[in-house]
């Protein structure tokens, strides 16, 4: 799908893939697009240690287990370089971003700081492509709702989070959105600075911000510490993520943004997370949360774009960028790799959130300190390209290509019944947004699957064209009999907020008849009804047992 992308767009495109069919070899070609047609400018071919790539990510590591090889490995050829710079320092190229296509198989090119190496010598924007196409996401235009979690487990180490999560808190309060809420998750020994900074700042930065008193995680049980990372099957058992879910109280996020350290575990990346927000006395283990769960989280609480902020002194930068790598593979919507150590004063991550949260296409930020996964509609139209400012031929194109799967769906039968929640809404409820991640998730399987030539002979497409239209109209009618305007608030929590709507009104987006339909979008959207977001207040006292019971393995942890 990244070939049709590229296609409708003319992109500019770095396409990187490892070649195993005489020896490894790491194979690059620079390709542009004009009207439609590919042009391939040139080619390059190296082993893989010419860039730093090791045998094995998990035995490349100097400074121990779960860590993976230090970012001084990695190198771009200087060939490579010199030929991408003379290519964007033409006069049609001025000014362009240059698209970065990690193509199948990738082997461990995710592992490497691709923008780090590129963007100082190109001097552009470097975007990454997914290999998928996605419509823009039914969202509320006017509010941006960020659900922002920070945790330093003591295994880890410090990185002075308190300060981190300000600054990132005032970063997203300045989106260009009419009106933000931001949600401040962090564990009880920052708290205490975070709530101070909900009073006294929130005025200031013009946006509401409710720091969520961790307290609440304490009825969840801590999982047993271990080196493994092992996702549970779309289901969530980690405390951080359920004391999140249950803390919004049924309000639905825009963006989940995590900061802390990533950690390598075979292959895999993860984020690592202190025991609990709760109590965290564990100096020699954390626990390890994959893109399976952290995908199955950003469902349920409805956010379509999905953050992470990687400290100062990160114990495996490698393993955060597996992480953000799987996650884009596995959802469509933005994801955003944000390294603090490069960008100490976030300037570069406010050029970020001031793109992706722009009302309309947007020009992305140069930044060596950003990874950013985002479909081409998100870029206005550039010097020398002649990609459609608005995104309108991708669109169109975008549903001609689905017209192939879906024949008979049209955009406006299966969703016009939710334009209008949506578009007269400041917000919606959780249950609403998950439901539409949901759809989202699995119209985008069968994409790849049916670009793949992998769908099951006996596939009926308008069998699933009526399930997606009756799942809409089902939660458009619920959601009607909800209370969805005004400001949303949570459980326990230090506030400060002007328009923050009460009791009475959470309870109206979470109950009645539109909870009746979230539970049915819950347990859809993350095939657990221990776990769907319509029920959360009801089974609240049950689920951290429950969770843990079903998880196939205890909870991931490391011994530093």
């Amino acid at each position: 799908m990244a070939e049709m992308l590229k296609r409708e767009f003319d992109l500019l495109a770095l396409v990187v893939r490892m070649d195993t069919r005489s020896g490894v070899a790491v194979r690059c070609s620079l390709e542009g697009h004009e009207g439609g047609e590919k042009e391939v400018v040139t080619e390059w071919s190296w082993p893989p240690e010419a860039l730093g790539l090791p045998d094995s990510l998990s035995g490349a590591g100097r400074r121990g287990r779960g860590r993976g090889p230090r970012d001084q490995r990695f190198e771009l050829p200087d060939e490579l370089l010199q030929g991408l710079r003379a290519w964007m320092e033409q006069e049609d190229h001025v000014g362009r971003t240059l698209w970065l296509h990690l193509a199948p198989p990738k082997g461990y090119l995710a592992a490497l700081p691709w923008e780090r190496l590129l963007q100082p010598a190109i001097g552009a924007p470097v975007l990454r492509l997914p290999d998928f196409y996605q419509r823009p996401p039914r969202e509320t235009p006017r509010t941006l709702s960020v659900a922002l979690c920070g945790s330093a487990p003591l295994a880890k180490g410090a990185f002075g989070l308190s300060h981190h999560l300000a600054k990132l808190a005032a970063v997203y309060a300045d989106a260009p959105r009419e009106s933000r809420r931001i949600h401040l998750f962090t564990d009880r020994a920052h708290h205490g600075e975070v709530s101070e900074l909900a009073g006294a700042k929130a005025d200031e930065l013009g946006a509401t911000l409710v720091a969520h008193d961790p307290e609440g995680a304490a009825r969840y049980d801590i999982p047993d510490a271990t080196s493994r990372v092992v996702d549970p099957g779309g289901r969530l058992v980690n405390p951080w993520l359920l004391w999140m879910r249950d803390a919004l109280r049924g309000e639905s996020v825009d963006v989940v943004h995590l900061v802390g350290h990533g950690y390598l575990w075979g292959e895999r990346g993860a984020l690592a997370f202190a025991g609990s927000p709760w109590h965290e006395d564990d100096p020699r283990w954390a626990r390890f949360v994959g893109a399976e769960e952290l995908l199955a989280f950003s469902t349920q609480v409805g956010a379509w774009s999905i953050g992470m902020s990687s400290p100062p002194k990160n114990v495996s930068r490698v393993g955060m960028r597996l992480l953000a790598d799987r996650l884009a593979d596995l959802r469509p919507g933005p994801v955003l790799l944000h390294e603090l150590r490069a960008d100490p004063e976030l300037s570069a991550m406010q050029a970020a959130v001031d793109f992706l949260y722009a009302p309309g296409p947007g020009r992305p930020p140069a930044s060596d300190a950003l990874s950013l996964w985002c479909q081409p509609y998100r870029v206005r139209t550039e010097v020398g390209a002649s990609s459609v400012e608005g995104g309108e031929a991708w669109i169109a194109g975008g549903e001609a290509k689905e017209k192939r799967i879906f024949p008979s769906m049209s955009p406006s039968e299966s969703g016009e019944a939710l334009e209008d929640v949506y578009a007269t809404s400041k917000d919606v409820p959780g249950w609403v947004a998950a439901s539409e991640r949901y759809v989202e998730q699995s119209v985008l399987q069968v994409a790849k699957q049916a670009e793949a030539g992998s769908l099951p002979s006996d596939f009926d497409p308008s069998a699933l064209e009526g399930l997606i239209g009756r799942l809409k109209r089902a939660v458009a009618d619920g959601a009607s009999g909800s209370d969805e305007g005004g400001e949303g608030g949570s459980g326990s929590e230090s506030r400060s907020a002007s328009g923050s709507r009460g009791d009475a009104d959470r309870e109206s987006a979470g109950n009645g008849e539109g909870e009746g339909g979230g539970r049915a979008e819950g347990k859809n959207a993350s095939d657990d009804a221990e776990t769907s977001p319509g029920d959360r207040e009801a089974t609240a006292d049950e689920r951290p047992s429950d969770a843990a019971d079903d998880a196939a393995s205890p909870r991931d942890g490391r011994r530093a």
